[in-house]
């Protein structure tokens, strides 16, 4: 039980490191007039999103 733990606890912090990176990425994609690369940096952020909810503990 406790390896499960930590593999979900493990795959949510890469998740969210992940979005951290892709989020930067946008801005960068932004602040250089390519709103099409932010667009979808930002679709790929909401999808991991959703993703992150599957590794939320059961309260």
């Amino acid at each position: 039980m406790g390896q499960v733990v930590m593999l979900f606890t493990k795959n949510r912090e890469q998740l969210i490191d992940r979005i951290n990176s892709l989020h930067y990425d946008a801005i960068e994609l932004l602040d250089k007039g390519d709103v099409d690369g932010h667009k979808a940096k930002i679709e790929h952020i909401a999808e991991l999103s959703k993703m992150i909810r599957q590794y939320e503990p059961i309260a």
